[in-house]
């Protein structure tokens, strides 16, 4: 079997198709394969890949490289709905779960990302256990165990594979402006309904049982009762002076005596941040609630006398994930590929934040530079290059010239790093005014990066009061449409002052955390002590105690690797907060250190990552992948995967 699996592969590759070896049991690369979405192998790779796994399955990697698309059923209902759309093919391989449908790539230069179908979009079916496989992506291929050619007698797979179309939906989706205040709100289709089983109507049949019609003071659930009414009352009386009043009407009209006014108080403000918590759609780009129709208990009378008209919805399957889609899963998750591992993603929210001075500009400056260029900053890795606009409210012509002067000679030169400051703008841009926000618009749809960064938070909203829930209502919406539209966003935020032994977190409500998905936290690292506690920062001294190795001589060697003669300018400590999607490559914390050659050349270097550590290991002779694993605290998996990818590398 394992000369059959060898011969077939050297076929495909003769075929002009890009192959990997591909586990036998759990279908993923056995090598690293980036690479090979672009270049294909050659025959001394794959000779030498089954020479080490003789049983390894036979990998096609899809997309334009190998000229293939290819359509994934792995169930009847998807394999009918590949036919009925047309996404059938003559040239097929029966799988040990359903088929695959072969395609000729269109050979456009069009990136097709993988598409599945239990998260499927605009661009491809919505249909569970259909997907598909193009550029990024892999798929088995006989004699792989469990799969087989099926094509029908006198067709010829390179001369007969239909080439492949674009999916185009029945009905096109229409883009509503970037900052459109027209967004999903769910209470204006159920505000009706929500009319109908009014608090106030159900207090008015509650209060029936008492002699006076109203609720004695004690008891009774009267708390709850007030909450509840102006829960509801919010929607159509916001969350202003309107609500308040709302509220003591409820109360004077059906209870004995009032709520004391510090129990009013306490259900009045939850309610109000709740709404802002859960609800920042239902409120405008200056911070407002967005008005209801004013509805009068006469009118909710009258829509209950009358009759509810029956409407049909149209049925839609409920169609929940189960393990059938975990292959699928894990390999859509794969494809959404670092800008920067492991920390920035696309159509992420990250938050980076420290004291005034200690670098956070520094260091989001250096690693989005980085990244324009496609370069590797210390232990961060850059797939590929992207493209960044940065917003910088705080520094001036000087400080910019310099950093871009430096960064050119240092890092090599590109346009994909692009820079807004307030003056190269007649009216500079306020994002607490509507015309600051439409330039901010303007700026990102005319360039359309894929990083944006906001450098601070406190300067693009001029007198932000940082303190109240309400402040961040309308931050985060508009960080949300950003993140929505695809883009990563990075925002820079300050930190509060530091508590007796503590160092003091983000500064203002946490209500600012409520969208961020990744958040860092920078601090500077000094070599004397008495500079530390007079900065808020962290003495390398107490590093050196508590982690068992001296920050700055790690760097400084690192440093002089790189150039003979560098010397180190700052070194800071990067710290995750918040991190709601935590992978193995991140470590609790991390240092990274700024340096100049001789030439004032700027280079960075850092500690080593999880992965740099497994791979030094291995090279220092460590072969027990159990004990590596114990050792770094990650996955016997993970481990395994970071070190055979460093071999073939």
């Amino acid at each position: 079997m394992s000369e059959q699996l060898l011969e077939a592969a050297l076929e495909y590759l003769d075929q002009g198709w890009s192959v990997i070896p591909l586990s036998p049991t759990e279908k993923r690369p056995l090598v690293k394969w980036k690479s090979y979405q672009t270049t294909l192998p050659t025959i001394e790779e794959v000779e030498s890949w089954w020479e080490i796994w003789p049983d390894a399955d036979v990998g096609i990697v899809t997309g334009q490289i190998s000229g293939l698309c290819v359509v994934d059923a792995d169930n009847e209902e998807a394999k009918a709905r590949a036919e009925s759309e047309g996404y059938s093919s003559a040239i097929t391989v029966k799988t040990k779960r359903g088929w695959h449908y072969y395609f000729a790539h269109p050979n456009d230069d069009v990136w097709r990302g993988p598409r599945s179908g239990v998260n499927a979009g605009k661009h491809w079916i919505a249909e569970n256990g259909l997907d598909f496989r193009g550029d990024g992506s892999y798929v088995k291929a006989p004699p792989s165990t469990g799969y087989s050619w099926q094509i029908p007698d006198g067709m010829d797979i390179m001369e007969d594979m239909p080439v492949y179309k674009d999916y185009v939906p029945q009905v096109q989706e229409t883009a509503s402006d970037f900052f459109s205040l027209e967004s999903i709100d769910l209470s204006k289709y159920a505000l009706e309904n929500e009319l109908r089983k009014d608090y106030w109507a159900e207090t008015e049949e509650f209060v029936e049982q008492f002699e006076n019609r109203k609720v004695p003071t004690g008891g009774y659930g009267r708390h709850d009762r007030v909450f509840m009414y102006l829960s509801h009352a919010v929607l159509t009386h916001g969350i202003g002076q309107e609500l308040e009043n709302a509220g003591r009407h409820f109360m004077d009209h059906f209870f004995e005596e009032p709520l004391p006014e510090h129990k009013f108080r306490v259900s009045l403000d939850n309610v109000r941040e709740k709404e802002m918590r859960h609800h920042p759609e239902r409120f405008d780009l200056d911070g407002n609630y967005i008005k209801r129709e004013e509805v009068s208990e006469e009118k909710i009378l009258e829509l209950d006398q009358q009759p509810e008209e029956v409407v049909k919805p149209e049925k839609k399957p409920v169609e929940p994930l189960t393990v059938a889609n975990a292959d699928a899963l894990i390999e859509e998750a794969a494809n959404f590929k670092f800008l920067i591992e492991p920390w920035l993603r696309a159509g992420t929210i990250t938050q980076i934040f420290g004291y005034s001075g200690h670098g956070k500009s520094m260091f989001c400056q250096h690693a989005l530079y980085h990244l324009a260029v496609g370069k590797d900053m210390g232990a961060y890795e850059v797939d590929k290059p992207a493209s960044v606009l940065y917003f910088d409210w705080e520094n001036g012509r000087g400080t910019i010239g310099n950093m871009l002067g430096r960064f050119k000679s240092s890092f090599g030169e590109t346009d994909r790093f692009k820079l807004w400051t307030p003056f190269i703008s007649q009216d500079g841009i306020d994002l607490n005014s509507h015309e600051g926000l439409m330039e901010f618009q303007r700026w990102v749809m005319g360039v359309r990066p894929d990083v944006i960064v906001i450098d601070t938070i406190r300067s693009a909203f001029a007198g932000l009061e940082e303190s109240k829930a309400e402040s961040w209502g309308r931050i985060n919406k508009i960080l949300l449409k950003l993140r929505n539209a695809g883009f990563a966003v990075i925002w820079l935020h300050h930190s509060n002052k530091p508590s007796e032994g503590h160092l003091g977190r983000e500064a203002g409500s946490t209500n600012q955390l409520t969208v961020v998905e990744t958040q860092m936290r920078i601090t500077q690292v000094y070599a004397d002590e008495s500079t530390a506690r007079t900065n808020a920062g962290l003495y390398n001294g107490q590093l050196t105690e508590s982690e068992g190795f001296d920050v700055f001589q790690i760097l400084k060697n690192r440093l002089r690797k790189r150039a003979r003669n560098a010397h180190l300018v700052v070194v800071m400590e990067v710290r995750y907060g918040k991190v709601r999607e935590w992978n193995d490559m991140m470590d609790r914390r991390m240092f990274f250190g700024f340096g100049r050659d001789e030439n004032d050349n700027s280079i960075v270097v850092s500690t080593s990552s999880p992965k740099q550590r497994a791979i030094q290991l291995y090279r220092d002779g460590e072969r027990d992948e159990f004990e590596m694993a114990d050792r770094l605290g990650k996955p016997v998996r993970t481990i395994r995967d970071w070190i055979s990818g460093a071999i073939v590398k």
